[in-house]
């Protein structure tokens, strides 16, 4: 006879012993765990008492038709069994999963504020004890002739923080190498090499924060100019740019970047709605944001979060070379008006990405200081409940500004995320419609159309599996369904309503550097966030069972 095994998760070499059925249809079911640790030690003795397990070996080849070559496969199929089964049953004793992340939230809330509180304790310590140092500061500062190094090491030892700027660095802080034990530089992508050379000379270590796919800094410097004095200090391009040092093209960040080989990534992001970062998500960022942001707690009521009110309108071309559109400014005054009539708490800002746009609409809301305007750099950094964007060109325009806007894709990616609940576009949807880009991308999404894509969707074998099986098994199933804002892995359309799959591969690979808890936190708040906001059903699958029962797995989803 030939005994039925579990063995979808072990190699198919594994079973030279079984007969032509199937590798997935063989499992252990109705055996006990006593009937396994039976068979396992029957195996023990028959390998290794010699004579002695002479009966063991006849009992194993009479029932099992198992001969002494096959036992170590035996061996090793069996204790996989049991390790399986022993797993399933500590996943059945553990805590409701959103009892876990109730706790971990009110651990990281206490952690949080012992923190706080731990900081202000030393730091007020700190400056008692240091009074007399910092009144010298002070004093040293504000004569005559000011000297603003004096005393600075003194100082540090009391107030060992420092806020700066990368300009304020050189004439605030004394120049000595290793100063501090670290250094932040936050917005690198903002920062040239050259402005936080200063910083990095006063640095034991440098933590240097930043986004390569945000606006970089603005250099006036002549492509001539840089040439000449790279060829003056005898750096070749090709060093350059290896190094990522060119001025005119990289950042701080960009350098640091490639200097260290490996960077982290802040994948969490609380800001915006989901809706307002899918874009940028999926465009940008290639889905590596988790977006756990609920929308519960946002002032969107039930307006859309991203919408785009079409404006046939003209544009006009400055002297300064700049644009404006004074049909597109006056609708964004209508819009700022209809939104402050609604409910007036809202915070709003306007971004067009042209100065003369810009300074036509806060000539029109002059009389309403509290909503902000500005261009696209200005609101770097900066967040409102509504930002109203008014892209400027229309139909009018020169196709070459409209492609060298289109284009930019920093420069949309800060024009969208300043917004936390609602996005307005006011824009000809004829003009970017035609366009390629962010822009075009945010229209498509404002409109529910499609953009068309060749491309199959990337999909890693576990999802694959259950995705195909699926499909087989003649279960409607779409992948990339949005569920509140937030994206499944699959949707299933089951009779008892829908069903958003998450695939769990938070188990997956190594955890020395915390990173697998990291993972089963984001997918388990999101799960949570999809739980509120739709009244069908959400359910985690770890990907190990994509692997193990996929059949039983199938007609659980089916059924549920």
């Amino acid at each position: 006879m030939c005994l039925p095994v579990l063995a979808n998760n072990l190699p198919k070499n594994v079973l030279p012993f079984l007969d032509a059925t199937p590798l997935e249809e063989f499992h252990f079911v109705g055996l006990s765990d006593y009937l396994l640790g039976r068979w396992r030690r029957q195996e023990h003795r028959a390998s290794n008492w010699g004579l002695f397990g002479f009966l063991d070996r006849w009992m194993l080849r009479r029932h099992l038709n198992i001969e002494m070559d096959q036992l170590p496969t035996w061996r090793d199929l069996i204790s996989a069994e049991l390790d399986v089964r022993r797993c399933k049953q500590h996943l059945q004793s553990l805590p409701d999963e959103r009892s876990v992340l109730g706790a971990l939230r009110t651990a990281q809330d206490s952690h949080r504020q012992a923190s706080a509180e731990l900081l202000r304790s030393t730091l007020r310590l700190k400056v008692e004890a240091g009074e007399d140092v910092i009144l010298d500061r002070a004093t040293a500062l504000s004569g005559q002739e000011a000297k603003p190094w004096a005393g600075f090491q003194r100082l540090l030892k009391f107030v060992p923080a420092w806020a700066t700027t990368t300009l304020a660095t050189r004439p605030s802080i004394v120049p000595k190498p290793g100063l501090f034990d670290l250094v932040i530089i936050d917005e690198a992508s903002q920062c040239p090499v050259a402005q936080v050379l200063p910083l990095l000379f006063r640095a034991k270590r440098a933590l240097i924060i930043g986004d390569p796919h945000q606006l970089s800094h603005i250099t006036k410097l002549e492509l001539g100019h840089l040439d000449r004095a790279a060829a003056e200090a005898g750096l070749t391009d090709e060093w350059l740019q290896s190094r990522q040092f060119d001025h005119g093209r990289f950042s701080a960040y960009h350098a640091a970047a490639a200097a260290t080989g490996e960077v982290f990534w802040l994948d969490e992001h609380y800001r915006c709605h989901p809706e307002i970062v899918q874009t940028v998500n999926e465009r940008v960022y290639g889905n590596r944001l988790r977006v756990l942001t609920n929308p519960a707690n946002l002032m969107t009521g039930d307006d859309k979060p991203v919408r785009w009110d079409h404006l046939s309108s003209n544009c006009e071309r400055t002297p300064d070379g700049s644009w404006v559109n004074d049909d597109e400014a006056a609708r964004v005054l209508a819009v700022v008006n209809e939104i402050r009539a609604g409910n007036a708490t809202k915070s709003i800002g306007v971004v067009s990405p042209y100065a003369a746009q810009r300074a036509r609409i806060r000539d029109l809301l002059r009389g309403v200081p509290e909503v902000q305007v500005g261009t696209v750099h200005t609101f770097q950094g900066r967040e409102r409940d509504v930002i109203l964007l008014s892209p400027t060109l229309s139909q009018g325009a020169v196709p070459k500004s409209v492609k060298w806007l289109a284009s930019h894709q920093n420069l949309w990616n800060v024009a969208f995320t300043r917004a936390i609940s609602r996005l307005i576009v006011v824009g000809d949807a004829n003009l970017w419609r035609k366009t390629s880009g962010l822009l075009r991308s945010l229209l498509a999404q404002a409109e529910n159309a499609e953009i068309q894509d060749d491309s199959v969707p990337d999909m890693d074998e576990p999802l694959a599996k259950l995705y195909q099986r699926l499909i087989v098994a003649g279960v409607p199933v779409e992948t990339g369904a949005d569920v509140g804002g937030h994206r499944a892995d699959l949707m299933i359309r089951s009779a008892n309503g829908p069903v958003a799959v998450l695939l769990d591969r938070s188990g997956t690979g190594t955890d020395s550097t915390g990173t697998l808890g990291r993972n089963l936190r984001q997918l388990c708040t999101a799960q949570e966030l999809m739980d509120d906001a739709t009244n069908g059903k959400v359910v985690r699958i770890p990907i190990w069972r994509c692997f193990d029962d996929l059949p039983g797995l199938v007609e659980e989803l089916r059924t549920s």
